[in-house]
């Protein structure tokens, strides 16, 4: 199961009920609607970079939940990447990594009368500094909406959908691995904060398995399925954003959780915001040192008690 930023299509269906093209290939050829009459929603450039469009099948699952009411609506929407058609889209999705660049910024598409700019936004700021730094978004500016991580912006688009809470409940498991007390998924070495040297320290202290690209000594099944089972054989799993930012909260921590396991998370700050439980995360910032966070996860290791008490959330919600 993806958990990506799936909620901005939900969060945007006052304005389109439906994404109701076929997104198999490359998804050139679209019907628009007319300006007033519905919404299209044009967007540019698709993350071809990151594969072949890996979310169509979860914008279409998203977005069945609307379109059962689509024909007593007065809504339609189509998704585009053709050109010639931004100019009688009711909408015009862009994506801020994607004009970073000033070269980039001048091939922007010009705004029609009546027309709308909505910019998304599914990393920290600072990875598209040049954007933000140009960017207006607001009423009488280019952008008229923010789709985001951020609470606060336009429209919320957080990385878990209501959908998947229900497997966040799954139970831990009765038996564990004994070949290592904690799994870790980290392929990204370039991370705001030295991560990778953290990870390296606890290795040093606890038995880890490392099935991402950095320091790995494991190998995982492809897919968040594979993941998620390869984290279920551990009490605990290492959970390290890439970035730590108020409301960056990213899938990571919902898959240890949907595996049953323990998480020891470093992130943003007001991650409770965004779970469902009170006493169910191992927050890194609470311990001085590595050493410390080491000895705390072998006390809860022998104390099957004390280790259980992070887990009775799922049996009382």
């Amino acid at each position: 199961m993806q958990m990506r930023r799936l909620m901005l299509i939900a969060s945007l269906a006052t304005m389109a009920k439906c994404l109701d093209q076929d997104m198999s290939g490359e998804a050139e050829e679209c019907r628009a609607s007319e300006r007033g009459r519905g919404v299209s929603i044009f967007s540019p450039r698709l993350w071809r970079s990151t594969g072949a469009w890996s979310m169509q099948s979860e914008i279409r699952e998203t977005c069945a939940t609307v379109t059962s009411s689509r024909n007593r609506s007065r809504w339609e929407c189509t998704w585009t990447t053709n050109q010639s058609l931004a100019a009688v889209a009711d909408m015009v999705w862009l994506y801020a990594g994607m004009y970073n660049r000033e070269e980039h910024q001048a091939s922007l598409p010009p705004k029609a009368a009546g027309q709308q700019f909505a910019v998304f936004e599914g990393e920290p700021k600072h990875k598209h500094s040049l954007f933000w730094s140009w960017a207006k978004i607001g009423r009488g500016h280019l952008f008229d909406f923010e789709v985001s991580w951020k609470l606060s912006a336009h429209v919320p688009s957080l990385y878990c959908s209501y959908a998947d809470w229900k497997d966040l409940y799954r139970p831990p498991p009765h038996e564990w691995s004994t070949e290592a007390l904690v799994s870790a998924f980290i392929s990204n070495a370039a991370a705001s904060w030295e991560r990778t040297r953290f990870l390296r320290e606890l290795m040093d202290l606890v038995p880890v398995k490392s099935f991402g690209r950095v320091l790995n000594n494991a190998i995982s099944p492809p897919g968040t399925e594979g993941k998620v089972k390869s984290m279920r054989q551990y009490k605990f799993a290492l959970v390290l954003e890439n970035e730590v930012d108020n409301d960056y909260v990213s899938e990571k921590i919902y898959e240890a959780m949907m595996a049953g396991v323990l998480p020891i998370y470093k992130g943003a700050p007001n991650v409770h915001k965004f779970l469902p439980c009170s006493h169910c995360v191992l927050l890194l910032d609470n311990f001085n040192s590595v050493q410390h966070l080491a000895q705390e996860l072998r006390r809860l290791d022998q104390d099957g008690a004390a280790f259980m008490e992070y887990f009775r959330w799922k049996k009382e919600s």
